[in-house]
């Protein structure tokens, strides 16, 4: 009895133990970005363009210890770059490889990268635990012909914030990797904040990868590192900027008292104080002022802020808590339902062609929300919609509003579709795909024209006004919104493995019981 007892208190207490290290791995400390994703241009269809984001308060002994959500920023709106990687073709700027693109720990690899990416941002949101989140500074994404742009600049170490005093000369110095055979050239840009357009040359800085300063002012500052690249004849170049670095000064004294911080003030709120569920924050527009014993700051765009959630999962009113130096304050925002689906009202039907004859494909789709539609056109050379890519190209015959498409005149049979997305408060809904529409080209039968089958007569062309009637259009299945931020198989693993473990333990007990048992039998 004595024995089972034991072996009862061992469970409780591996269950207990097992259980406490799921809910608690480790203490909370919000993410400090030391390197953030660079702005650099890619030969276009080069092997691999990618971006990184580091932390210096993360343990990378066994991989990185923190989790990472990417984003692309395009025409307004963010994209969870793990859809955008499930199937790039879905989207506009989809313009590489899905086979050889993916996230290997703090980085985000792109393969074969097309000039449908070229100026799109990109940037991270680390977390430590679910409720703790930095976002990187943003990169913008450039790609240049294939032919003339050699492989651009790697940044290694960028330092994210240096702190001096006044009249205090202070040592800039960036680490980078340059692997074009020909000249390379460093350029120091100053800022006005950490945005990469209206920087500045500082002419009279250095050609070197190492700037040093020095200011007689208390205040921010903010420098950028520009590396450029030749081709080994010297003809092309390409080029890579740094993240920005911060040069905070302080104003010097006699007194060695440190700052101690008091409290916190939001003196505006956000650019967008309004989203659908499920929306990730965005705090772009805030300002929060940090009270000391010696004065204040202002902090703007949550720069160096920890905040939670980070994505909004409930209706109505958001409480969002802003931590900085230990402090914290609190403001609101509102989640509205995500914008409709959108509805194909027509759509132009399959038809035949011969060469020399255009055919103009033609969608009418309507939003239920007064929301704003976007199209993107997508085609295939087997009748199955799974395997449609995306039209990129802006002289493909895509209208500039994208509703209607003028097919290119290749001989045989290819099919297309379009998918609609509809817009409105900065949010986008899921796309509502149009079934194929084969399109066949056949060569002249005669000088005369021959067959003029398929070519409408009146209307618009390639219209023949019979409906996809409302709700026609199929929703994409694999399209689904993921809500909370803690991934709920790393918790299921380690709570199957504390049982595990718990279960080992009670058959070794009962084996040791029952050779105590045969023990004293003898």
């Amino acid at each position: 009895m004595k024995t089972f007892k034991k072996i009862a208190a061992l469970v409780i207490v591996a269950t207990v133990t097992a259980a406490l290290l799921t809910i608690f791995p480790s203490a909370a400390k919000t993410p400090v970005i030391s390197l953030h994703p660079q702005s650099a241009r890619f030969p276009e269809h080069c092997e691999i363009a990618s971006w990184s984001c580091k932390c210096s308060n993360e343990n990378n002994e066994y991989g990185p210890e923190f989790t990472r959500e990417w984003y692309f920023f395009y025409n307004g709106m963010d994209f969870a770059a793990k859809n955008v990687l499930d199937n790039p073709s879905k989207y506009p700027f989809g313009d590489f490889d899905k086979n050889g693109s993916g996230l290997i720990g703090h980085t985000i690899m792109l393969a074969n990268p097309g000039k449908g990416l070229d100026g799109v941002e990109i940037y991270c949101v680390v977390s430590s635990d679910g409720t703790h989140f930095a976002e990187s500074e943003r990169a913008t994404i450039m790609i240049g012909d294939a032919a003339t742009t050699p492989t651009p600049p790697d940044f290694l170490e960028v330092p994210a914030e240096i702190t001096a005093k006044t009249g205090e000369k202070v040592k800039i110095q960036c680490k980078v990797n340059i692997l074009a055979q020909g000249g390379h050239s460093f350029t120091w840009y100053e800022a006005q904040d950490t945005r990469l357009d209206g920087i500045k040359a500082i002419l009279d800085a250095p050609d070197s990868d190492t700037y040093t300063v020095s200011h007689n002012k208390a205040g921010d500052y903010y420098y950028f590192l520009g590396v450029e690249v030749e081709t080994a004849d010297g003809k092309n170049s390409s080029y890579s900027y740094s993240s920005p670095i911060h040069v905070k000064v302080t104003a010097s004294g006699g007194s060695s008292q440190e700052e101690s911080g008091e409290a916190l003030e939001v003196l505006s709120l956000p650019s967008k104080t309004t989203y659908f569920l499920g929306e990730q924050l965005k705090l772009k527009g805030l300002k929060v002022r940090y009270y000391t014993d010696m004065g204040f700051k202002d902090i703007s765009d949550g720069k160096g802020m920890g905040y939670s959630p980070m994505s909004l999962t409930k209706f109505g009113q958001n409480a969002i808590t802003l931590t900085y130096e230990g402090l914290q304050t609190t403001f609101y925002v509102t989640v509205e339902g995500a914008p409709a689906i959108p509805l194909i009202d027509s759509v132009s039907q399959g038809t035949e062609a011969e060469i020399g004859t255009p055919v103009k494909l033609t969608v009418n789709a309507h939003s239920t929300d007064s929301g704003t539609l976007t199209y993107l056109w997508y085609s295939t050379n087997v009748n199955d919609i799974t395997t449609i890519m995306g039209i990129f190209d802006k002289e493909s015959g895509i209208e500039e509003n994208g509703q209607s498409f003028t097919v290119p005149q290749t001989e045989g049979t290819v099919y297309y579709a379009v998918a609609v997305w509809n817009n409105r408060a900065g949010g986008q809904s899921s796309p509502v795909y149009s079934d194929l529409i084969p399109v066949t080209y056949k060569k002249s039968a005669s000088a005369t024209g021959g067959d003029t089958q398929g070519t409408p007569s009146s209307g618009t062309p390639g219209v023949t006004g019979e409906a996809n009637v409302t709700g026609g259009g199929k929703s994409d299945p694999k399209e689904t919104t993921g809500i909370g931020s803690f991934p709920i198989r790393t918790v299921s693993i380690i709570v199957i493995s504390a049982l595990a473990s718990a279960l080992v333990i009670v058959l070794a007990m009962l084996l040791i019981a029952r050779v105590d048992a045969a023990q004293k039998k003898k």
